[in-house]
């Protein structure tokens, strides 16, 4: 992905919204970000998604759930009625999209096969996870693999839905920035509005296989990504 052209995906959308727990001051890369849930265009929205001093810990792994929700929250404003009622801005995120990723698709029909299957998807079954991992000394980065990354392999190559163990720590396209559910499939969540702007709810406590405890990152977990909670 071209990080330049990333920034059109965000303009044609009006915006991503993102909620910052703390201001944000990295005077060594220019990037000053005030605390608070806002909407972010453009060079803003660059810096919020490639900062990684003053947040996250600096940790890579931390960072990266940072990005996933930001992502997420594209998703989930991509698919507002706001903007799918709105050709001209569908039209400019797919420009804008297409012009961003290369991928290894012949042509756009095989695309518009993958778009035509997921329609259907809610946004709150988009899920992201990260790799398990643990710091470490024996490398480089400080971080290394668990076991556990061979279960969630599998998980992927057999096509499979994500087990408690991992949907316990998934950030989803449906969460709001405070990680309550905006998407209207999820269980006892509240409908995006028309403008993007969302009144979510928190989550049912009971896994969709029956199991204990909430799906999605623990509070604990969004405070450690940078995220509000």
């Amino acid at each position: 992905m071209d990080f330049n052209q990333f920034k059109d995906m965000v303009d044609a959308l009006d915006g991503v919204e993102v909620c910052l727990p703390q201001d944000i001051d990295d005077n060594e890369h220019d990037i000053h970000l005030d605390a608070g849930t806002r909407v972010v265009h453009g060079d803003e929205a660059l810096a919020y998604f490639r900062v990684r001093y003053g947040i996250s810990g600096g940790i890579d792994p931390n960072r990266t759930r940072r990005q996933q929700a930001f992502i997420g929250s594209m998703i989930s404003r991509a698919l507002t009625a706001g903007i799918l009622a709105r050709p001209d801005k569908v039209l400019s995120f797919m420009n804008a999209a297409t012009s961003s990723l290369q991928t290894n698709f012949k042509g756009i029909a095989p695309m518009a096969d993958l778009a035509f299957n997921a329609r259907k998807v809610g946004a709150d079954n988009i899920k992201f996870v990260t790799t398990p991992w643990t710091f470490s000394d024996k490398v480089s980065a400080g971080i290394e693999w668990t076991e556990g990354v061979e279960r969630l392999w599998a998980l992927a190559r057999d096509d499979k839905p994500l087990t408690a163990e991992f949907r316990k720590d998934a950030l989803s396209a449906g969460d709001g920035t405070d990680g309550t559910s905006t998407d209207p499939s999820a269980p006892g969540s509240a409908s995006a509005t028309t403008d993007g702007s969302s009144a979510g709810t928190p989550r049912e406590s009971t896994g969709p296989d029956g199991s204990g405890g909430s799906d999605g990152l623990s509070t604990s977990g969004r405070e450690a990504a940078g995220l509000c909670t």
